[in-house]
């Protein structure tokens, strides 16, 4: 299969919205949910899978704490101070909660300065009217 044919396919239904055919057509059509989920194409694990939430209170409730606690520091920052009170939960996992709760602040970036033009150096018109220094130290001739 090429690019453009890929790019063209219709769009895929979404899990959500399968899960809700498959209880219509089980409640309307006296259908089996075996049978409304082959209809689909939709697997029978897939429409029961509950995702569990419930594993994450503790991580989302350490992390908005420490979060509040410390407002400045980033992802790297929490996830040490976690660490160190003891949690030993995988950085992915405590990544993917830290942007679900949008715990990530914009960045500042550095101003740029304004260009300056700067103006040109004065000429001498004769001799001796300018006169320099060289400030650099020789350090054998001490």
């Amino acid at each position: 299969m090429s690019g453009t044919e890929r790019r063209y396919r219709k769009k895929v239904l979404k899990l959500v919205i399968k899960r809700e055919l498959v209880s219509y057509l089980a409640a309307q059509f006296t259908m089996s949910i075996r049978q409304a989920c082959s209809t689909l194409s939709l697997s029978r694990t897939v429409f029961r899978y509950q995702p569990g939430m419930r594993r994450d209170e503790p991580a989302i409730r350490a992390l908005t704490e420490q979060a509040e606690r410390y407002p400045r520091y980033g992802f790297k920052k929490l996830f040490q101070v976690l660490r160190r009170q003891g949690h030993v939960w995988n950085h992915k996992r405590v990544h993917r909660i830290y942007r679900q709760l949008k715990l990530n602040f914009r960045r500042k970036f550095k101003q740029r300065l304004p260009v300056r033009n700067p103006a040109p150096l004065a000429t001498p018109e004769a001799l001796n009217q300018s006169w320099s220094m060289d400030l650099v130290m020789d350090a054998l001739a001490i």
